[in-house]
């Protein structure tokens, strides 16, 4: 389980990395450019939607498509020598491994509702400590 937690705070740190600068050019240019018809200028809002559209996207990027390109081994899947899959799986099986793991990245790390992130966290625990695995290895 620590080193999934090694492995997973190296993929997050790594998300943070792409998604600032990248989000902060994003600001730059939106508070650069006219808004409506009476030309004033729009305001930086640190919190907007593009920065979660963002981080939704390196999400998919880092925690799908990359481990689904290296044999199920992220960036930091590779630093503590650990892989995603926890078997060989082909077809429609992998698709649906990697879309219930990435709902459940998702719902972790990226749901804005109430604590409700708090609450999938700490069900996938409990899970965790009694089938020592998760819920999307079932598949």
């Amino acid at each position: 389980f620590m080193r999934r937690l090694i492995t997973f705070i190296i993929d997050m740190t790594l998300i943070g990395f792409a998604v600032m600068p990248t989000h902060l050019f994003v600001m730059i240019v939106q508070s650069n450019l006219p808004s409506g018809s009476n030309g004033s200028w729009q305001s930086m809002e640190p919190f907007d939607w593009t920065g979660s559209i963002l981080f939704l996207a390196a999400l998919i990027l880092f925690e799908g498509v990359v481990p689904w390109l290296r044999g199920g081994c992220t960036f930091g899947g590779s630093f503590t020598h650990m892989t995603i899959e926890t078997r060989p799986r082909e077809g429609w099986l992998r698709v649906a491994f990697y879309v219930a793991r990435m709902a459940t990245l998702i719902a972790v790390v990226w749901w804005h509702s109430g604590g409700f992130n708090l609450l999938v966290f700490i069900g996938l625990g409990i899970f965790w400590l009694v089938k020592r695995q998760m819920p999307y290895d079932l598949i």
